[in-house]
């Protein structure tokens, strides 16, 4: 088994925990800076949240027509 190497964050070492947080702190600065680039995974949030709520009713609906039941070649 190999051993993962250490993350590395000014010369320090630091968990990976710490780094992931770190690199979200660092894209949300990044994504506020242009607003139009902020816009985009909003809009996208958006949109999955309207088709997931829209499709899910028709999930879990009945089916208006039943399947038909097999039919035995055998008797």
């Amino acid at each position: 088994m190999t051993t993962k190497p250490p993350v590395l964050l000014n010369g320090q070492k630091v968990g990976r925990f710490l780094a992931s947080l770190h690199l979200f702190k660092e894209t949300w600065r990044f994504l506020r800076l242009d607003p139009d680039i902020l816009a985009i995974p909003f809009i996208a949030g958006l949109l999955n949240i309207l088709m997931f709520v829209a499709f899910d009713k028709h999930l879990h609906q009945q089916p208006r027509h039943p399947l038909p039941q097999p039919v035995s070649l055998l008797n």
